[in-house]
């Protein structure tokens, strides 16, 4: 009889879920912005159908931003002292790191 009671709990556990998942796609506008797009698609009839969609959903992403910079002082090839530099964004929801050094001048 436990594993009758389970499946019913997990049913009920499933269901929530998804009412959560109704409601978070209906407050960001999701269904409006999928079919939008698909109908676009129909009447366009692009070569490229996924750089489409790529183009159109980059256009509604968050801009980047930074999270983090770290800098720290380094020995380049030549053992000079450089200034390395990791600037840390956010783009597309994924973090990426873009790294640079300058060789560093001292002020007298």
């Amino acid at each position: 009889m436990s594993g009758c009671g389970a499946s019913q709990r997990h049913a009920l556990e499933l269901y929530e879920l998804k009412k959560k998942a109704v409601i978070f796609y209906q407050e960001n506008n999701v269904p409006e912005r999928i079919e939008e797009i698909l109908n676009s698609l129909f009447y366009q009839n692009p070569d490229d159908i996924f750089g489409s969609l790529s183009e159109y959903f980059s256009q509604l992403s968050k801009p980047a931003t930074i999270s983090q910079v770290v800098g720290r002082e380094i020995l380049d090839c030549k053992g000079q002292p450089t200034i390395e530099i990791a600037v840390y964004c956010i783009l597309n929801g994924v973090e990426k790191v873009k790294t640079i050094s300058i060789e560093k001048i001292e002020v007298i």
